[in-house]
């Protein structure tokens, strides 16, 4: 059998990993951010990821499984070869401690990304923490562990447009948009409503390129336009302090 170490407190501060065969679950207790670890590959002793070597109906409840169960579900009553496999294809069952420390983790890096792609109506400089914060809560919006940051950080954006109110708005971007000249108008139609500020920095009799200050919503439809048009339009990105969507 694997060995517990000595002098553990057991069941305190514990990751599930819950396998469900049939009808029935299996559950064995492990110690927190071990799991994934021991899964990628880092090694480390089976001792250090498990508290306990038990297989579980219940952790919670201390429910041990019985040895029927084992074999009809695994066909087997090994318990070191059911906990290899129960560790390797379980789910885990975040505890309570451990999903506070992934939303916190979450909460924090969806604020980066939106330092990264706002910046306030009036002073034009991006947003601080404090104030991504303070969006969050305005648009009440509630950061969720099944979305990733970027997801979730995009979502936070749509709403922002519905609220025109709030002092602040996407960081432009500057483009250079090189198109024949038939396609001028459609271009500026296209854009018309996002653009900040545009110049003309070449021109000749068939061709014209453009600098636009755009909303970065602006500029999928350009690059969906430029992607139609093949040699008829030239798109470049001249300055831009956010990822694209």
């Amino acid at each position: 059998m694997l060995k517990q170490p000595q002098g553990v407190k057991l069941l305190t501060n514990i990751s599930v990993v819950r396998l469900v065969k049939g009808e029935k679950k299996f559950e064995i207790a492990c110690y927190p951010n071990t799991v994934a670890a021991w899964r990628q590959g880092v090694e480390m002793p089976l001792n250090e990821v498990l508290q306990l070597t038990r297989i579980y109906q219940s952790v919670e409840k201390g429910e041990v499984a019985k040895k029927k169960d084992l074999k009809e579900a695994f066909g087997k009553t090994n318990e070191d070869d059911i906990i290899l496999e129960i560790l390797k294809n379980g789910e885990i069952q975040k505890g309570e401690k451990e999903r506070k420390v992934q939303l916190d983790s979450l909460n924090k890096d969806v604020m980066i990304l939106l330092t990264q792609k706002l910046i306030h109506k009036e002073t034009k400089k991006p947003i601080s923490m404090k104030m991504a914060e303070k969006l969050i809560k305005d648009l009440k919006y509630n950061i969720v562990t099944s979305k990733t940051a970027k997801q979730q950080s995009l979502l936070i954006l749509k709403l922002l447009k519905k609220h025109p109110e709030i002092p602040i708005e996407r960081m432009p971007m500057v483009i250079s948009v090189d198109i024949t000249k038939d396609l001028e108008d459609e271009v500026l139609n296209l854009i018309k409503d996002q653009i900040k500020n545009q110049s003309i920095k070449e021109s000749s009799e068939t061709r014209i390129k453009y600098e636009f200050i755009i909303d970065p919503s602006a500029f999928h439809e350009l690059q969906t336009l430029a992607d139609k048009v093949k040699e008829k339009m030239f798109l470049e990105i001249v300055s831009v302090n956010q990822e694209m969507d």
